[in-house]
């Protein structure tokens, strides 16, 4: 408070002084107090100058440190959101929040002290102003608001009738026709109607263009001149007022200086006001959105170890029970229904099924990321509900589906899963994932930088280095979701060797859609709308479950390189397309040749929804997206196709426009057919006409039901 004082009082005092020093130590009896009023000015200005420098490093400081606590507090609370808040929200909204909002509140904390500065100095001033003359006065405090409020009054028009010329003014469209159309310009001699174009288009609008920019041009000038005109105001004034005897020269002197004053305080308050007001809404949009959120109960029990522990070798290995476990994201949907699971300690577990039947819904329960509407999780006989989540969390090694990694070394990014991992420890778990003759051949080795999410890696890498990363953690319960769909079969086989390995050490439960990755598992646990269908070992499921054994029908007939990059197809897994059932051998074979191998990363665009096209395809390996666009709104996911599904069978009956956009969500394989190959192969057969008619006629049936 003190330095703030001094700050804003010295300058408001050196104004005011031009009264004592004109009128009184100028004087000729008065002359010599002239030394000691301009020492006592200049030892004035040293203090406030240091007086201003302190109060700005006090508020630097300060709001550093605001900056930082708030930093802290937004964090431990995102720390403590359920994983609904995550899954409602855009990435980049939480991400906007965290970043512009809180430098919003930030630049107004420092605008804070220089507004109250300039509140202070004006109404110190005017105090001041009224007790050397009223009417000075009252021109200064009444007319510099009406300075700064005139563009107010000027901006709508200037807006109006640039809008106006804007939509009106078409210059650039005759350019981009310049650019594009010049060969039928030329060709057509039409430079002489290309320029009368031009002259109609700046006689239509030269005169509107004029008055807009004469308009922003005086919205820029009017403060300016406003200012010029209240100081000739001022000046005049005060002459009259000092030759009616009303007024004194330093009086004078003084109100011009206070007019510079006061002239520099509103525009600091013009500026910093916005910047206030802006960072007040970004402070409350902080609250509504992070900070006013309920947090997740469980998360908030931890019990705040601050790292993962390994399991107590004490109390031997125990094993995990799924019991009547029902869960749905609303409270309107169910999700899983009545869910029983036994996962033994040491077992080799897997659970399958098609897209959307639970089962990443069910690995978001073990993780304890969502807690059941009801049943229970149990370890070792106790409700897992009972355990502080990050004991808990400390016995599971994770690889989720989307791998995430920190913009970090590949040997930091390992030890994630357990901080105090030796270097020994971090590669002895990159060879366990297969990755670590790769790291080997890099440059820097395991001091090799990921990169933002791990950009600098390809989806296999990633993948890799999150089964590391869970692997380094020494877990009780190795929980793997989809963690070989990045990989190409050669690795894939590696790491099924060293999942395998595991057994008797580690509870490993593996989520996937491939079931040639689980043939030698332990249990198999079958899930079918939220359910589970069936359970048991490979060759039991496939004699005891028909869905399980469709399934593995629809896998089997398939073979993928070892690299990814070819596949061929059986004549018999072929057949089981319904569009081709009813060939004959030899055409089927003559299909089967004529089919070639295209491959696609993540995010790629099979077909595009409205592009005509011949080809089918088949999903050889991997899983892609249908998506159904509608204008502005966000394509609508209405399947997800997986090994042994296709797509693409309507291309082949007839010339029509692509249905839907397929895009690829891992890396894929792709066998594929074009019509005229189709074409030559069932030309001879005459009864494949009618029998192609109604296939087309069920497929559009079918896409109708969908839209």
């Amino acid at each position: 408070m003190a330095l703030t004082l001094i700050t804003v009082g010295y300058p408001v005092a050196f104004s005011y002084s031009f009264v004592y020093l004109i009128d009184h130590v100028l004087a000729p009896e008065f002359r010599n107090e002239l030394g000691w009023l301009l020492l006592a000015l200049a030892a004035g200005g040293i203090l406030a100058a240091a007086a201003d420098f302190g109060a700005e490093y006090l508020l630097l400081r300060n709001g550093i440190r605001m900056q930082d606590m708030l930093r802290f507090k937004l964090m431990r609370h995102l720390q403590l959101l359920p994983e609904s808040y995550y899954r409602n929200r855009q990435s980049s909204t939480v991400v906007g929040r965290m970043s512009g909002d809180l430098n919003n509140v930030y630049a107004s904390y420092l605008a804070f002290q220089p507004i109250a500065n300039s509140v202070l100095g004006i109404g110190i001033s005017a105090v001041l102003l009224l007790s050397m003359n009223g009417w000075l006065a009252g021109l200064l405090l009444v007319g510099f608001p009406c300075c700064f409020l005139l563009p107010k009054w000027i901006a709508p028009r200037a807006k109006t009738l640039s809008e106006e010329y804007k939509n009106r003014e078409n210059f650039t469209g005759l350019i981009m026709d310049r650019v594009f159309y010049h060969q039928v310009i030329r060709a057509f001699d039409l430079r002489n109607w290309e320029l009368g174009r031009l002259r109609r288009m700046t006689d239509d609008v030269a005169e509107l263009g004029l008055r807009a920019q004469f308009t922003r041009s005086a919205l820029g000038k009017s403060v300016s001149s406003a200012l010029l005109l209240l100081n000739v105001a001022l000046v005049a004034g005060g002459v009259l007022l000092q030759q009616r005897g009303m007024l004194t020269v330093g009086a004078l002197v003084s109100f011009q200086s206070f007019y510079l004053r006061i002239g520099g305080y509103l525009t600091s308050l013009t500026r910093l006001l916005p910047i206030f007001v802006q960072g007040s809404i970004s402070h409350s949009r902080l609250h509504t959105s992070i900070l006013d959120q309920p947090p997740d109960p469980s998360e908030r029990a931890l019990s705040h170890r601050g790292e993962a522990t390994p399991p107590d070798e004490a109390s031997g290995d125990r094993g995990w029970t799924v019991a009547k476990l029902s869960f749905g994201y609303t409270d309107d949907a169910e999700t899983l229904s009545s869910v029983d699971m036994e996962l033994p300690p040491g077992a080799y577990c897997a659970v399958v099924g098609s897209s959307g039947s639970g089962k990443s819904s069910l690995v978001g329960l073990l993780m304890r990321f969502h807690e059941p509407k009801s049943g229970a999780i149990r370890l070792g006989g106790r409700d897992v509900g009972g355990i502080p989540l990050d004991e808990y969390r400390s016995r599971i090694g994770f690889v989720p589906q989307e791998i995430v990694l920190f913009d970090a070394t590949l040997r930091e990014n390992i030890r994630f899963g357990r901080l105090d991992a030796s270097d020994e420890e971090v590669e002895a778990a990159a060879k366990a994932a297969a990755i670590h003759d790769w790291i080997l051949t890099l440059p820097s080795g395991y001091d090799t930088a990921a990169g933002e999410r791990g950009s600098l890696l390809s989806g296999g890498e990633r993948q890799r280095i999150a089964l590391a990363r869970a692997l380094v953690r020494r877990p009780e319960l190795l929980l793997l979701d989809e963690v070989t769909s990045m990989l190409d079969p050669g690795t894939e086989q590696e790491v099924n060797a060293t999942l395998l390995s595991l057994k008797g050490s580690s509870t490993v439960v593996s989520v996937t859609h491939r079931l040639q990755t689980i043939v030698y598992a332990d249990r198999i646990y079958v899930m079918e709308r939220g359910r589970i269908a069936g359970w048991g070992t490979h060759d039991e499921l496939l004699r005891a479950s028909e869905l399980y054994r469709s399934m593995w029908m629809k896998q089997s007939g398939i073979f993928v390189s070892d690299n990814g990059r070819n596949a061929v197809i059986e004549a018999d897994r072929l057949r089981q397309i319904p569009l081709f059932q009813t060939l004959a051998d030899a055409a089927l074979e003559e299909l089967r040749l004529a089919m070639w191998t295209e491959n696609a990363e993540p995010g790629e665009d099979i077909v595009k929804q409205g592009d005509h096209g011949d080809t089918f395809y088949l999903v050889a390996r991997g899983q892609v997206e249908v998506l159904l666009e509608g204008g502005e709104e966000e394509p609508k996911r209405v399947a997800v196709l997986e090994d042994g599904d296709f797509f693409g069978e309507m291309a082949l009956l007839r010339e029509v426009p692509r249905s839907s956009t397929v895009r690829a969500m891992t890396n894929c394989v792709f066998l594929v057919m074009d019509r005229r190959s189709f074409r030559k192969a069932v030309e001879a057969d005459e009864r494949m006409r009618d029998r192609l008619e109604a296939a087309y006629a069920q497929r559009s049936e079918e896409l109708s039901k969908l839209r």
